[in-house]
C-alpha cells in the first residue's frame, strides 16, 4: 500500500541475472496492482531502489 500523496514507484520483474523488465501496473486509490507474476521484483523511485525476491517456503 502506498501512502495518499506520495510518489509511485516505477515497477520492474527481474530475472536471475539482474536484468529488469518493466511490466504493466494499474493504482487503484492506494495499491498497485501489476498484470504479471514474477519472483523478483524492483521499485524504483528515481536513483533509489528495493528488491523484492520470494523465498520458496515463506509466506509472510
Amino acid at each position: 500500500v502506498i501512502p495518499p500523496g506520495a510518489p509511485m514507484p516505477t515497477i520492474f520483474r527481474a530475472d536471475a541475472k539482474g536484468q529488469e523488465y518493466s511490466v504493466n501496473s494499474s493504482v487503484r486509490g492506494t495499491t498497485i496492482t501489476v498484470s504479471t507474476r514474477s519472483e523478483r521484483w524492483v521499485l524504483r523511485y528515481g536513483e533509489e531502489y528495493v528488491c523484492i525476491t520470494a523465498e520458496p517456503g515463506v509466506i509472510q
